[in-house]
């Protein structure tokens, strides 16, 4: 269930916040930085956490509060970002560039890579650690299809906050253009949620005991590849 949750806080990295620097400025000082090096930023964090020695329980502790954090970061850029169009007289020129670097979306990049890179190393520490060596392919893919339940449920989550906040005749959140739409109501809305998956992870943790090392018999079974799990 937190691998879900984990799932629609990531799929934002690959729609809304790529969209939103599509139209902010792209130049330091003189120069025009091109888009991709978010991308680049993004990716950056996976590689050094792939680099580093975790011990699993203290890692996937990290996993709910990035996603916290994370969301709560993009709700207060997109803030900012509302309040310069409004001020600009931009609200009906989705085209116009706002005056606002593109570098402010920047930290929610490097907190989406480093949630999806915990996310990888916390289920491939689990797997190899916690989990039979008979079991573990299969659970490889369950863990791999709940990723991708995550990812599809972010575009879910989308059209039902869009409902649940258009009812009463008030506007949905979600618009034609993201100018007219309110993405900082919707990623507070995902920091709510991830507080409560924060929530449960903790309940969770305090009933299931952590295996030191797999017992003889887990030894003595079939070999399985520890490749490192890939979740997308």
């Amino acid at each position: 269930m937190t691998l879900i949750l984990i799932g629609v806080v990531s799929s934002i990295g690959t729609g809304f916040c790529i969209e939103q620097a599509t139209h902010m400025n792209h130049k330091v000082g003189r120069i025009t930085v091109p888009l991709p090096i978010l991308v680049w930023f993004y990716t950056l964090p996976k590689e050094l956490l792939g680099k580093l020695d975790f011990q699993i329980a203290e890692l996937t502790r990290y996993g709910p509060r990035i996603g916290i954090l994370c969301s709560k970061t993009a709700a207060k850029v997109e803030t900012r970002r509302l309040g310069m169009v409004k001020s600009r007289g931009l609200i009906n020129k989705p085209e116009e560039t706002v005056p606002m670097s593109m570098f402010w979306l920047l930290p929610q990049f490097l907190l989406l890579g480093g949630l999806e890179g915990i996310a990888e190393i916390s289920v491939d520490l689990f797997l190899v650690k916690q989990v039979p060596p008979s079991m573990y392919q299969c659970m490889v893919r369950f863990c791999v299809a709940f990723w991708g339940v995550g990812s599809i449920g972010g575009v879910l989550s989308v059209y039902v906050v869009g409902v649940i906040s258009g009812q009463g005749g008030k506007p949905s959140w979600f618009q034609d253009t993201l100018n007219n739409s309110r993405l900082d109501q919707y990623y507070w809305t995902l920091a709510a949620l991830s507080a409560a998956n924060l929530v449960l992870y903790i309940l969770v943790s305090i009933w299931y005991a952590y295996k030191d090392s797999r017992s003889e018999d887990d030894e003595t079974a079939e070999p399985f590849d520890e490749d490192h799990v890939q979740l997308i």
